[in-house]
């Protein structure tokens, strides 16, 4: 549906998830591999290096929003579900205070508290404005 709507998407399946290698304990790396990807992307033919998105959701939530931090192509960020401290991989209201300027859409369900404290917990801090 993507592509027929003239999106280029990238999915990347995360080290040690799915049918990639990798030890799921290097999380800090998945973040570099974020970034990476989006560097990737920036480069393809077609592909609008100023128009870039990151979206994920769980242990992706957090890793997009950290790896956007640094990677300024990324314009836009879509999140959903994303954790506090998701296994040492955490975000805060300063993670969120650093993509001032970028569109950023954030959603988790009332059937995941969890989330939809970690979503107020942003809110209440001021993070979101």
């Amino acid at each position: 549906a993507l592509q027929d709507a003239g999106i280029t998407a990238l999915a990347i399946d995360l080290r040690g998830h799915g049918g990639s290698g990798g030890a799921i304990g290097a999380l800090p790396d998945m973040i570099q591999d974020v970034r990476g990807a989006v560097q990737w992307l920036s480069a393809r033919p077609g592909v609008r290096p100023d128009a870039l998105a990151l979206a994920g959701a769980s242990l992706g939530a957090n890793l997009a929003l950290l790896a956007a931090v640094d990677e300024p192509l990324a314009r836009a960020i879509a999140v959903v579900s994303p954790s506090l401290d998701y296994r040492g991989v955490r975000v805060g209201p300063e993670v969120v205070r650093r993509l001032s300027g970028r569109a950023l859409w954030m959603a988790a369900s009332t059937e995941d508290p969890l989330a939809l404290r970690t979503l107020k917990d942003l809110a209440v801090e001021g993070a979101l404005v």
